[in-house]
């Protein structure tokens, strides 16, 4: 997502917290944020105001899509919009605040809606269930025994050797 898409996308989401956003969508949305306050703040040193008042109104006019887009950001995680109260905690809170929103979006679709994002493997917009047969086949193995299957081979073995009762460690 560009970052004029992102304002896009923001702005017309504006009271939206239902839903998922990207990382990109976050941060460019989160640097425009911060580019407004910085523009707000120098209008207000060349005017001379003791007082930040366009920085302040800068903020304010922002506000609530920033929330919004937060919260849609947790939920792509797949958090709860109350994790958004972390940030209320001194140092701590708003370090793990960050934390979450760098996190890599939940793949699929989980309890808040569809991902926005197309992860590598699934091809452009794809479902995991419409995934190409040709990479289902690489990246898969069978058991023969019980037909079940794995995403790698190292796993496959693992069940092998626990259906003979030895314990093999896969990590």
């Amino acid at each position: 997502m560009s970052f004029t898409e992102a304002i896009k996308t923001c702005l017309s989401k504006y009271v939206a917290f239902k839903g998922r956003a990207r990382r990109s969508e976050y941060w460019w949305f989160y640097l425009f944020y911060v580019v407004i306050y910085l523009a707000g703040l120098a209008i207000d040193i060349a005017v001379g105001n003791g007082v930040p008042i366009f920085a302040y109104i800068a903020m304010a006019s922002l506000l609530l899509p920033m929330i919004a887009v937060t919260v849609r950001r947790l939920h792509d995680t797949g958090r709860s919009a109350w994790m958004l109260l972390i940030a209320l905690i001194p140092v701590i809170g708003g370090i793990w605040l960050f934390v979450l929103t760098v996190l890599d979006s939940e793949h699929g679709e989980n309890e808040y809606g569809p991902s926005p994002v197309a992860h590598p493997g699934w091809g452009a917009l794809r479902s995991e269930s419409a995934r190409d047969s040709r990479h289902e086949t690489q990246s898969t193995r069978t058991c023969e025994s019980c037909s079940r299957t794995f995403g790698s081979a190292a796993l496959l073995e693992a069940h092998r050797a626990e259906a003979r009762g030895e314990c093999v460690p896969i990590w």
